[in-house]
């Protein structure tokens, strides 16, 4: 299985990441709306929030309506199924699930094209077999 890694020293904050995360879920060019985060802290290497793909993820196990499954190693939510009760965010440990408009979202390696990594001109995000 195919995961990404965060090189935290490798990061500039650019935001490059979070800008083509957003444009390729919503065609959007914002920040605010990715699935990943990077967040840069004063004098602090920047840290990354993003889902893990857990090999027993606690966001499934928390889900109630079983909005969330795993296909190919990836954590997927349903939308027709999740009501946006927000236990799957509580429980991950990452951090890495967020609430928009009543759903969960979650990063799902853009189906396997990890466009992230793509745009990340320092190499800062990387994709590595798991």
């Amino acid at each position: 299985m195919r995961a990404l890694m965060f090189n935290p020293a490798e990061c500039t904050g650019c935001m490059s990441c979070q800008l083509i995360c957003s444009f390729n879920r919503l065609k959007l060019y914002n920040p605010e709306k990715a699935v990943l985060r990077v967040a840069v802290r004063e004098l602090d290497e920047p840290s990354m929030t993003y889902c893990r793909h857990c090999k027993e993820p606690a966001c499934i196990e928390a889900c109630s309506f079983d909005a969330m499954t795993i296909e190919d190693g990836v954590v997927i939510v349903n939308n027709e199924k999740c009501t946006g009760c927000g236990l799957c965010a509580e429980s991950c440990p990452y951090g890495a699930i967020f609430i928009e408009n009543s759903i969960a979202v979650k990063c799902d390696q853009c189906k396997g094209l990890f466009n992230c990594t793509k745009v990340c001109t320092t190499g800062a995000i990387s994709v590595i077999e798991k």
